[in-house]
């Protein structure tokens, strides 16, 4: 007997004794995964029991179909068996990985958060950029005191805003720059990315207590990259700000996908998203914040 059949059958016994208990769900959850790193043939043969014990009768009968001596009976009629298992269930009634304890709590405390309004989640913190930004206060989002938002400002602008900064003390700054950013310094990715990391150490030193998070640049339309080529650097001017971000141990945040799911997902310009981005942008920040 292998070492593999005998942690099998210990977790085999554990588990109907106690009528399929979430520690030793779990014990074979974690058992089943460690198989499934292995390339051992023992390995994979006890797998194909462990598969079968929780139910994922689709993968017990794929996986019996690779690795079983097809010149043995009882494989033969086990494949049969799983066979029928696998076409009319699959894995549909495998058992769920049972939550810990402390699983459970946080995933309580996360959807606590969530129910929460999004001008109380941001009640602590503040986000300041561009126009896009601006968008967030247009369409009342959060409160006016967790968003600065100006039409044309740039990153190296900054340091204007840094009084209000401290005025309103924010446990968390969200930065949102770079379109403005792309036409001032003319395609020069080197520059913004080196401007950037000099406000970030700034922001560092001036407000050790806040945790910055820096949005990268929105993916622009291709009508309006060619009406204005340099809006067609926003790819690169991201590179430079995601290796800035890493030097300094900051986290980013990519908020493209959001954009480019929606049907519709630019105004007129090109440039700037349509009202329904805000809102889902500011989740995203959130949930990334663990707001």
């Amino acid at each position: 007997m292998t070492e593999y059949q005998k942690t099998y059958i210990e977790l085999k016994k554990q588990f109907v004794a106690t009528n399929e208990g979430p520690d030793s769900v779990r014990a074979l959850y974690t058992f089943k995964e460690e198989l499934e790193q292995s390339e051992d043939q023992q390995a994979k043969e006890v797998l194909v029991d462990v598969y079968d014990l929780l139910d994922f009768k689709k993968d017990a009968y794929e996986l019996l179909c690779q690795i079983g001596n097809r010149s043995d009976k009882k494989t033969l009629k086990r494949l049969g068996t799983l066979k029928d298992y696998a076409e009319n269930w699959g894995n549909h009634y495998a058992l769920p990985k049972p939550k810990t304890p402390e699983e459970k709590q946080k995933e309580k405390e996360r959807q606590l958060k969530k129910s929460k309004k999004l001008s109380d989640r941001f009640a602590d913190a503040l986000i300041i950029g561009d126009s896009i930004a601006e968008g967030i206060l247009d369409y009342h989002v959060v409160n006016a005191s967790s968003c600065i938002g100006v039409r044309g400002l740039r990153i190296d602008q900054l340091d204007d805003y840094f009084s209000e900064i401290k005025r309103l003390h924010p446990q968390i700054l969200f930065l949102s720059f770079g379109m403005n950013d792309l036409e001032y310094w003319r395609g020069n990715e080197k520059r913004f990315g080196a401007v950037y990391e000099e406000k970030l150490v700034q922001l560092q030193e001036r407000f050790p207590d806040t945790k910055v998070f820096v949005n990268l640049i929105l993916p622009i339309s291709s009508q309006a990259i060619a009406k204005n080529a340099v809006y067609g650097k926003w790819n690169e001017f991201n590179r430079e700000l995601i290796l800035v971000c890493k030097r300094k141990k900051i986290p980013y945040i990519d908020n493209s996908k959001i954009l480019l799911s929606m049907k519709q997902p630019f105004e007129p310009d090109g440039i700037h998203p349509r009202p329904g981005y805000y809102k889902q942008w500011t989740l995203h920040m959130a949930e990334a914040a663990g707001l």
